[in-house]
């Protein structure tokens, strides 16, 4: 059976993005990285026409948690409505 990846700090890895279209804005590719001291964050890279060529222009956020609920909107349990 294959090893589990475990990617090292300093590094990074994009997959392409079988769903983007032009029309949807989606990047072309996503994936992860580590920083130096081993913070994860996401990656997300768009393929772009420039003056010179092609380029690749990317984003950086923390990692994505489906139950994280964003600041100011906490739900209030005493609050009847």
């Amino acid at each position: 059976m294959a090893e589990q990846f475990e990617q090292r700090p300093g590094s990074g890895i994009l997959f392409k993005n079988k769903t983007a279209t032009d029309e949807n804005k989606q990047p072309n590719y996503t994936g992860t990285g580590k920083l130096l001291d081993g913070t994860a964050f996401d990656m997300a890279g768009w393929v772009k026409q420039g003056k010179a060529g092609n380029f690749l222009s990317l984003a950086f956020k923390a990692p994505f948690e489906p139950n994280k609920t964003k600041p100011g909107n906490a739900i209030d349990e005493s609050d009847p409505f």
